[in-house]
């Protein structure tokens, strides 16, 4: 405490008189303390608060410039000296009104006061600086609490979900690094803006239904669509919990959104892929069943047709000739029509059997199979003339009697299709190609336009009339059932010379081609 000397000091310098107390006695009410120096710099008061936070009295032989040293103010943190020079009674003595709060006390006790320091000058009617009054509060409790929440704040940190926290407003009060890593903002642009404004955040429910779960219930979880400071687009598994005053009324919430995206794209595939599954199982069940009514319909229906055009055929023999033109003519189409008819089943009957093949693929040498098809060919290929040439072929692992029907029907349509007075030319090649082997069968014939070259591989696809070009439609239909079976292509492009196709289909090389 102030001595009597030292107040009586006090008292004579200001020219006051009268009550032992002096005239600043009512500050000892106070809860902040006041420390009062006069213009030369030398202290003159100090309230019971500013005692007991400087821990000592009035030191009247000191200075301004003096001061810190004499009541051990130091740079908070640290062993340092406050400068003079920055200290908030020399500024005040200045003129200069001055606030700080980076000084701490080091008491003769031992004990050290960090404080929140505000420095006023006091102008006399001359118009000079007669006092410095400074008004010190103790910070201690703030500082305990801002190192707590710097504490918490770095355990937030260190986790890698994204955390942060926002107002009644949902204004971003704080921001994680695992925010900042998650989102892409930093704390600088994320502070103080709406979060689910900024984030673009897709609730499953109305956000006014989540807060008020969150203030009667303390929580709310969720997941949420949001969106990254890049423009992509994730989803978090998002947990709010409340943030209460000390009366328990609502501050605002936490967040910790964790991003699950990776998850929930895997979760995805493996819906999609058991989907895609019961979707294969059900379409090779199907297939297998529409397979079977091929078979059956096109094995059934060559019965009845006999049936049929056995008896027209004999009409047109043991009458042609009784009857008149008409007549045979009429018994001509029905024959033809039963004709082309069993051509019809007994090419269904093919694409079906194509599809119920079994067993393994087997080593078939292209050069025997080749030789094979040319010769169930030769009285086509005598009557049209045709040019055959056949390179080197590979040994493939496929079913010899498909592969077999795949090269009869491609040469077969090379021999058919080319314009009037032209005589058939075709080559067969092949070439490995990485894991597969390439296979042509290039012509001279008429082509097929590129818009058209889907369509003639599928069932009954004809480009041209029956009275242009034979056939049932079927060839390439079955050529393409036939490779795909073997894990194969199949396709048509202009042959290299510019006239007539090129027709290809690729095989995999088998594994132990490939080793």
């Amino acid at each position: 405490m102030i001595s009597t000397s030292e107040r009586a000091a006090i008292q004579a310098q200001n020219g006051s008189a009268g009550s032992e107390q002096g005239p600043f006695h009512f500050l000892d009410a106070l809860p902040v303390g006041i420390f009062i120096a006069l213009c030369d710099g030398r202290p003159c008061y100090a309230n019971r608060e500013a005692v007991r936070l400087l821990g000592r009295g009035v030191l009247t032989s000191t200075r301004g410039p003096q001061l810190t040293k004499a009541y051990q103010a130091h740079q908070i943190g640290t062993d340092e000296i406050y400068p003079p020079e920055r200290s908030a009674v020399v500024r005040a003595l200045a003129g200069k009104p001055t606030y700080l709060d980076d000084m701490e006390i080091h008491r003769p006790d031992g004990t050290v006061v960090p404080l929140e320091v505000w420095g006023t000058p006091v102008v006399g009617p001359a118009g000079s600086v007669d006092y410095a009054i400074t008004m010190l509060v103790d910070i201690s409790k703030r500082r305990r609490a801002e190192a707590a929440l710097a504490s918490r704040r770095a355990l937030l940190d260190l986790a890698h979900d994204a955390a942060f926290i926002v107002d009644n407003d949902r204004r971003i009060t704080y921001w994680s690094a695992g925010a900042e890593q998650t989102y892409g903002y930093t704390l600088a642009e994320a502070w103080g803006e709406v979060s689910h404004e900024l984030l673009g955040t897709e609730f499953p429910e109305p956000l006014a239904d989540i807060q008020a779960k969150v203030d009667r219930d303390g929580q709310w979880d969720g997941e949420l669509v949001q969106r990254r400071s890049d423009g992509q687009t994730i989803v978090v598994m998002s947990r709010w919990a409340a943030h209460r005053a000390s009366d328990g009324s609502l501050l605002g919430a936490l967040q910790a959104n964790r991003d699950i995206t990776a998850r929930k794209r895997a979760e995805s595939v493996v819906r999609w892929a058991s989907q895609l599954e019961q979707a294969n199982v059900a379409l090779a069940r199907s297939n297998e069943e529409l397979e079977q009514f091929a078979y059956v319909a096109s094995h059934d229906l060559s019965e009845p047709l006999r049936a049929i055009s056995g008896p027209i055929s004999l009409l047109g023999r043991r009458y042609h000739d009784q009857l008149d033109a008409e007549a045979d003519q009429f018994i001509e189409f029905a024959v033809d029509g039963c004709r082309r008819m069993q051509a019809m089943i007994d090419d269904l009957l093919a694409y079906s059997r194509a599809g119920r093949v079994d067993g393994e693929p087997q080593p078939v040498d292209c050069n025997v199979l080749l030789t094979t098809v040319m010769a169930e060919l030769a009285v086509r290929i005598t009557e049209t003339g045709a040019i055959v040439s056949v390179d080197p072929l590979p040994t493939v692992a496929a079913q010899p009697i498909q592969l077999g029907q795949v090269f009869r029907n491609l040469i077969s349509n090379a021999l058919k299709f080319v314009g009037p007075g032209v005589v058939p030319r075709v080559a067969v090649s092949a070439e490995r190609l990485g894991d597969e082997w390439r296979f042509w069968v290039t012509d001279n014939g008429i082509g097929v336009e590129p818009r058209h070259r889907e369509r003639i591989f599928g069932m009954f696809k004809r480009l041209h009339t029956r009275t242009e070009y034979s056939g049932s439609g079927i060839g390439l239909a079955l050529c393409k059932r036939i490779i795909q079976r073997e894990g194969g292509r199949i396709g048509v492009e202009d042959a290299p010379s510019g006239g007539g196709s090129r027709f290809w289909f690729a095989i995999p090389v088998s594994s132990e081609e490939a080793s």
